[in-house]
């Protein structure tokens, strides 16, 4: 072959990757992350539903002089998202009542356990449930009123 030839060969071959590099086909993320855009709360059946002007959003009742359990049990929505297990935080004081919390597949339960207390007196338990998935503006408060009265 005659040096004009290999020459043009080489330029074609050096502008067909130059062409590839900038106008093919651009690189994809194959394991995208999903974000949680919601949270969803189940109520043990032991918790009453209060009004929206009340002061608080459930109310458990003591029936008992002895230790009592109650659950809540969180989801996070969409069902394919990439962070499936929430964050129970204490926001009180109230050392009358425990919370443990578990992670089961798709659903974080939290399990509070809470002491007998005096009868006629009412005390306030403060939720907050949030993502893990590092969104500090998505986050649900629940307030709940345990009493005891006879």
């Amino acid at each position: 072959m005659k040096k004009p030839v290999i020459i043009v060969i080489a330029l074609i071959y050096i502008l067909a990757i130059a062409v590839v590099g900038f106008l093919g086909i651009p690189a994809r993320v194959f394991n995208p992350k999903t974000f949680v855009s919601d949270i969803q709360l189940t109520f043990d059946d032991k918790l009453i539903r209060l009004e929206p002007n009340d002061k608080a959003d459930y109310r458990y009742n003591l029936e008992t002089s002895s230790a009592a359990t109650f659950n809540i049990v969180a989801k996070a929505l969409p069902n394919e998202t990439s962070y499936k297990e929430c964050v129970f935080q204490r926001m009180d004081d109230a050392a009358f009542c425990t919370m443990t919390t578990n992670f089961t597949n798709e659903y974080t339960i939290a399990t509070f356990t809470c002491e007998a207390i005096p009868v006629d007196s009412i005390k306030i338990i403060t939720v907050k449930v949030r993502p893990t998935d590092g969104n500090k503006q998505l986050f649900k408060t629940v307030d709940i009123i345990v009493t005891n009265f006879s």
